[in-house]
């Protein structure tokens, strides 16, 4: 969707991001960055390389210090950031492979609007039987 930080609209400098579906019309406080997307759902994706002896204490200290993630509808009164630490807990980042499969995808078509995915992934989709009621 969009870089942030040193190779984003703030240029490092630290700024507001606000990620909106292409429709959304809702008006934009001066001060943010709108970032408008095809899906109604939106991911923060992180990466800040280690120090250049390993360590990871800076890189994370810099996050925990410089980003709060928060409703827009809170902008006026941001709520205190949480951070869990899920270093060394493993997570399953691979779709199901089974008949849940189908399940998922199913969801992610009924949420999102058909402008979101490709015309030949739609018609892939429907040619299973897959299809935006």
């Amino acid at each position: 969707m969009a870089d942030i930080g040193a190779l984003g609209a703030d240029k490092g400098k630290g700024g507001k991001y606000l990620p909106l579906h292409n429709d959304d019309e809702t008006p934009v406080t001066e001060g943010y960055f709108e970032l408008r997307t095809k899906t109604y759902e939106h991911w923060l994706l992180l990466q800040r390389s280690p120090e250049s002896y390993g360590s990871a204490e800076g890189p994370v200290t810099e996050i925990k210090d410089g980003l709060n993630v928060y409703s827009y509808a809170n902008a006026e009164n941001p709520p205190e950031e949480t951070f869990i630490n899920i270093s060394g807990v493993q997570h399953n980042t691979v779709r199901t492979n089974n008949a849940d499969f189908f399940e998922e995808v199913h969801i992610e078509l009924e949420y999102n609007p058909e402008s979101a995915f490709a015309p030949e992934v739609l018609g892939t989709f429907a040619s299973i039987g897959l299809k935006k009621r």
